[in-house]
């Protein structure tokens, strides 16, 4: 938004494609939680509807224009970006008083 040279469609997308599986995993870990069981096809298509196709089969989307125009990620790997979505900072220590 702030480069006045791209210009044009612009992909949003991660800076790196990642399997669903990974995704998973990778989440869960942020979230100290186990990711171990896959959420069955019919469930999310009952759930989804046709939405479900877009996790189910993938989209291999990478924002190509958007680095060739120079933007930077601050977070380049899924894991620091789930990381600085998710996770609570830790309260500010008290110093009583």
């Amino acid at each position: 938004l702030e480069n006045e040279g791209a210009s044009g469609v612009l992909n949003a997308t991660a800076h790196q494609g990642v399997r669903r599986k990974e995704h998973a995993a990778t989440l869960g870990r942020v979230l100290r939680r186990p990711a171990v069981f896959p959420v069955p096809a019919p469930v999310l298509k009952v759930a989804l509807g046709g939405v479900s196709s877009i996790l189910l089969t993938g989209q291999r989307v990478l924002p190509k224009r958007a680095r060739e125009a120079g933007f930077h990620f601050a977070h380049p790997e899924l894991e620091g970006a789930l990381r600085d979505l998710l996770e609570k900072p830790e309260p500010a220590a008290s110093h009583g008083g």
